[in-house]
């Protein structure tokens, strides 16, 4: 699960720049307190980062060729809803498709097959230095030795296909369980747990089946976008970069469950009665999310996020004209708890405005054509307008 906007809490220094009537649609104008949220971001910073234009070369479904993993195959692995008609189906595949080929190009792309073969193949050690106020401990990984790109793609490429027979994803009310609220969650489905799942090499190697719940507000989202007279393709680019990612942060989670025995135990003790308090607690520790090297917050899709893009890609979901950021991660930006370690003692950080030229590019089938399979840094999100954010419980450090 995905954090959500949270600058509510956190006031905004940095603020004697024009303010600039800015849109992902050119020509529109935010409301006055989106308008008071980015006032220290520059007229000809927005223009530079290309928001005050539209791409003639980028149309709303990019170029990339289809080619999507067999996990995101709309017949097989979504649950859809009943009754829904061929020409039903056909318009959802329409809105989806550009999604799921941008989502498989990210997912194989350098930096994310390496994440995901760290989570596969890395040992878990064991994790001693909680924060004071937590009395449970939980797992860690970090990088792994080097096998070359080739064989990375090989075996994570093999995993995700093994992964597509037992995962499954539904649009969710975000309104009801287990979305509460948020974008999306990805929970262990205790509907399907007949048997463990089995996606590596070694077959004592075993796990958890997983349900991926993502918010109907992509969908209508999208589909209102694709209805709306006007030139909105820099909107429409964002949600659909915006839903590739929240899928692949979700799939994260679900990949590190898929090879955790100990949560397949834990769910069908779950589901056979037990509650969380009659669960033996070494189990509950060997069944827990691990960390990723030295990070404070023991979350995968936020630690994917950053290992892919340099850094946690925020936006205020649904508000189509609101710009995405990157933030550092994990900071006091993030609304999850540090639980190892003490909390970001830093006084200040920063969130950049992720440049809407960058976003095309991710659109384009010449861009991944050029992407070195070496190049863990070749989705980055470039760093030049940002906002800088005081910490709300304060600081003792410069960051």
């Amino acid at each position: 699960m995905a954090p959500q906007w949270c600058s509510h809490s956190i006031p905004f220094i940095n603020i004697h720049s024009p303010v600039c009537s800015l849109s992902l649609t050119s020509g529109a104008n935010m409301d006055p307190d989106t308008r008071r949220k980015f006032q220290s971001i520059t007229q000809q910073q927005w223009g530079q980062l290309g928001y005050l234009d539209q791409d003639e070369a980028t149309p709303t479904r990019g170029t990339i060729i289809d080619n999507s993993l067999p996990i995101f195959d709309q017949r097989t692995s979504w649950t859809l809803p009943a009754g829904m008609t061929d020409d039903q189906f056909q318009q959802f595949s329409n809105t989806l498709s550009p999604v799921f080929q941008l989502a498989t190009k990210i997912a194989m792309s350098p930096a994310s097959l390496e994440y995901f073969y760290y989570i596969l193949y890395s040992a878990r050690g064991e994790l001693v230095e909680l924060s004071s106020h937590h009395d449970s401990s939980t797992k860690r990984f970090a990088k792994t030795y080097s096998i070359g790109p080739e064989e990375t793609a090989r075996r994570v490429g093999a995993a995700l296909e093994r992964l597509a027979s037992s995962l499954k994803w539904a649009f969710t009310n975000p309104e009801t369980w287990p979305m509460e609220g948020s974008k999306a969650v990805t929970v262990w489905d205790t509907q399907n747990l007949s048997r463990p799942t089995m996606i590596m090499e070694d077959a004592t190697c075993r796990g958890t089946p997983s349900r991926i719940h993502l918010s109907t507000t992509f969908l209508t989202t999208l589909e209102s976008l694709h209805s709306q007279a006007g030139d909105n393709r820099n909107q429409i680019l964002n949600v659909q970069f915006q839903m590739a990612k929240t899928i692949l942060h979700e799939l994260t989670h679900a990949l590190d469950y898929a090879i955790n025995n100990n949560a397949f135990t834990m769910a069908t003790m779950l589901k056979n009665g037990h509650t969380v308090q009659t669960i033996p607690s070494t189990l509950k520790i060997e069944a827990r999310e691990p960390y990723f090297e030295g990070e404070g917050i023991a979350e995968l899709g936020c630690s994917w996020e950053n290992y892919v893009f340099g850094g946690y890609v925020d936006w205020k979901f649904g508000e189509t004209n609101t710009p995405s950021f990157v933030r550092e991660w994990p900071s006091f930006l993030s609304e999850y708890e540090f639980t190892r370690g003490a909390p970001d003692s830093s006084p200040v950080r920063r969130q950049w405005v992720v440049p809407m030229t960058w976003l095309r590019r991710l659109h384009r089938q010449e861009f991944w054509d050029a992407v070195d399979p070496g190049d863990v840094r070749a989705l980055h999100i470039p760093k030049s307008a940002y906002q800088e954010l005081l910490n709300p419980n304060g600081g003792t450090t410069s960051s």
